[in-house]
């Protein structure tokens, strides 16, 4: 009887095992604003001071028949251009960051126990959005840093701690779902969200193999949807654009246009009343993609220009691209939402297709992480001759930026070439300085056609400036789905060829089937800049310029990863170092805030501009308090999601109560915090009426939340506008 009864558990526990299961969740991670800079383009002065749209980390877990689990993290995390010599020169960061996911995984093994140990650096996967409108302050190098005068420990933090929580809902969700989760594979076209911004070294590969794609951007999306027996869980897709609709002076956070596109699909559930539904937005091969589909112009003659050297009448600073709100006398939100829009559109149309490629992914989920030396590996080419990776160095036309973000007139714009280099001897000079040495020969013809603008590889003062071991990882999905996490941007053109690599060496050995997809999931893990074809990297415009670790980078990415595809099907893994190997102390100089204080005349949370009396459905209300420096926090989470917010639009009931209408999460609302003088400080509240969430008519105010440091000690204060009216 005892053997019998042990037969059954030993069944039941087989069968437990035999079902593919998927995890979904979505947490806040919009870490302190206030004079924190902006996690894009290139300006001392651009700071965080606002909130529009929170950021979110959307979380995805897939427990295979094997009882292997893998987690795809989506963030709403970007990229920095930073000027750190007072504008001189500009640096680019997209970001992602390998300390913060070792945080993240000991956040799940605190809060999850012996059930944590199902996570490790090895079989998490975060991959950033790339939005460019989010706080700084969170990345591991100096070079990344720098803008934001080192890291901040509170960013970093909070961000840990949201991709946790969201990784920790998707192990909940699995936990407590009975049956298998059904998981459908389709893609779909998406056109008028992208052009190529770097054309001229796209038509540098060759003519052959541009002949075998229709366009020199790829305008389609790759997209997962996910239900159980309780219903639709969320959707995950994968289409390459750059998170640059918002423009290089706004202040709000923004999770751009993927992360409205996020918005508006999880909104639409929420109202349908699906509200843990999540819809991941995903980044993947963008390097030379833009969502400005107004092709650039010189802003002071309105001829056509594309940032290279000579253009603008020789200042490629006037070379700026538009959103498609420019044509229309719009904003840049504008055309963030049509961008978002059209990928918001696409994604449901492809959801909704009766016919998908792949009807029910399922079986064993496996995965492969490596820690490697990047910048010497022994890449072997067609011709059996054997070259190598560089020590990582930055460009000087990844000092010119892009038509997305302009650079510094200092510089001579894109496609600065060697034989530029002795115009640029000062510059020269301080790489020295900073890298205690000359940068020598070797380096030199190691990166060649590149100038070496920064030799971050060997530049030890303040500590590192860029690593030289990065980490690698691939998860299989069934047999029918391949994730390549990759710690760059890539290129169009630089990814087909990785995919193609790849997806090949996974079929050729039998470990996926014949008819699967390969995805890349761009800057994962962390960040180290860009990745262009051999061919591209010649031309050296931006791309090539911030390519880090020389001409044959893309070549050593398709070598890793064909042996991490061959290591699935018995061949031989790669060693990996047993860390990134980080051994240095950050800077953390970014002051925090002292005191908060208020005219004589004033005090805190009072009403400097109110609120007309009535609005129209299609207006925007706004009001004006006296605050405090947004730093400090809200001092306050709404009781609804568990997430902070610094204001509400209330709505008074019938029974003349107020309830919470709207919070600072969504997109029909504005924050804007403003310093004025020393220590004083105003926040201004907008709400564009009925934008996004249905509103009937009905009396409203706004409500602000906030702590301040005034001389008595910190203290929360909230305070609300007169009533005013929606007709």
């Amino acid at each position: 009887m005892n053997r019998a009864l042990l037969l059954l558990a030993l069944c039941a526990f087989g069968l437990a095992q035999s079902v593919f299961k998927v995890g979904v969740g979505r947490a806040d991670i919009t870490s302190p604003i206030g004079e924190v800079n902006t996690a894009g383009y290139d300006d001392l002065g651009v700071n965080s001071d606002g909130i529009h749209l929170r950021l979110k980390a959307r979380a995805f877990v897939f427990a295979g028949t094997n009882s292997q689990r893998v987690a795809f993290v989506s963030v709403d995390l970007g990229k920095l251009l930073v000027n750190p010599i007072m504008s001189i020169y500009t640096i680019s960061q997209a970001l992602n960051s390998h300390r913060m996911k070792e945080l993240v995984v000991s956040k799940l093994q605190d809060a999850l126990g012996s059930e944590g140990t199902q996570y490790s650096l090895e079989n998490i996967m975060i991959s950033a959005t790339h939005t460019h409108a989010g706080p700084g302050g969170y990345n591991d190098d100096f070079l990344y840093q720098a803008l934001t005068f080192g890291f901040i420990s509170e960013t970093r933090n909070t961000i840990a701690s949201g991709v946790a929580d969201a990784i920790i809902q998707a192990h909940n969700q699995i936990a407590s779902q009975t049956g298998a989760s059904k998981v459908l594979l389709n893609q779909g076209t998406v056109d008028n969200a992208s052009i190529n911004r770097s054309n001229k070294s796209y038509l540098n590969n060759p003519a052959e193999e541009r002949a075998l794609y229709a366009k020199t951007i790829d305008n389609w999306m790759t997209e997962l949807v996910f239900s159980n027996s309780t219903g639709l869980q969320g959707v995950l897709n994968w289409f390459p654009v750059h998170g640059t609709s918002m423009n290089n002076n706004n202040s709000y956070v923004s999770g751009d246009n993927k992360g409205y596109a996020s918005y508006m699909w999880e909104l639409e559930q929420a109202q349908n009343g699906n509200p843990s539904f999540v819809a991941a937005f995903a980044q993947t091969n963008a390097g030379d993609v833009t969502p400005n589909t107004i092709p650039p112009t010189c802003i002071d003659s309105g001829l056509s220009c594309d940032g290279s050297v000579g253009d603008c009448n020789g200042n490629p600073t006037y070379c700026e691209g538009h959103g498609p709100g420019w044509d229309v006398g719009k904003d840049d939100f504008y055309s963030t939402s049509v961008i978002g829009g059209i990928q918001y559109a696409a994604a449901k149309a492809i959801a909704s297709n009766s016919t998908p490629i792949f009807a029910d992914i399922s079986g064993p989920v496996f995965y492969r992480h490596a820690f490697l030396d990047f910048s010497s590996v022994q890449v072997k080419l067609d011709n059996g001759s054997t070259v190598s990776t560089c020590s990582p160095a930055m460009g000087f036309s990844f000092a010119g930026a892009t038509t997305d973000g302009i650079g510094s007139s200092i510089f001579p714009g894109q496609g600065v070439n060697y034989t530029d280099e002795s115009t640029q001897w000062y510059w020269n000079i301080l790489t020295d300085i900073a890298k205690l040495g000359v940068v020598t020969d070797a380096e030199k013809a190691c990166q060649y056609p590149k100038v070496i603008l920064l030799d971050t590889g060997e530049m030890p003062l303040p500590y590192q400036w860029q690593p030289k071991v990065l980490p690698f990882q691939m998860f299989l999905i069934g047999r029918k789905l391949a994730i390549i996490g990759i710690p760059t941007e890539i290129t169009t053109m630089a990814g087909r060829r990785l995919r193609n690599s790849t997806l090949t060496a996974l079929i050729n050995g039998g470990s996926i089937d014949k008819d699967a997809v390969i995805v890349i999931a761009g800057l994962s893990n962390t960040y180290v800049s860009y990745t262009t074809t051999f061919e591209e990297y010649q031309i050296q415009r931006y791309e090539g310029g911030s390519t880090a670790y020389g001409p044959y980078q893309l070549k050593a990415l398709q070598q890793i990863f064909t042996q991490m595809a061959t290591s699935f099907s018995g061949g031989a893994n790669l060693t990996s170092l047993s860390s990134m190997a980080e051994n240095f102390t950050e800077w953390q100089l970014l002051p925090g805030v002292v005191l908060d204080t208020t005219p004589i005349t004033s005090y805190f949370g009072n009403v400097l501009t109110s609120p007309n009396s009535t609005y129209n459905i299609g207006d925007t209300a706004y009001a004006v308090f006296q605050c405090a420096h947004p730093r400090t926090g809200t001092g306050y989470t709404d009781p609804a999601s568990g997430i902070p917010t610094f204001m509400t639009v209330d709505k008074r009931t019938n029974s003349g109560t107020w309830t919470t209408f709207l919070t600072d999460a969504g997109w029909d609302t504005k924050y804007l915090w403003k310093r004025v003088g020393s220590s004083e400080s105003t926040c201004q509240l907008d709400w564009s009426i009925g934008e996004t969430v249905p509103t009937s008519p009905g009396t409203y105010r706004f409500s602000i939340y906030f702590a301040g440091k005034p001389w008595y000690g910190q203290t929360n204060f909230t305070a609300q506008t007169s009533s005013f009216t929606v007709a």
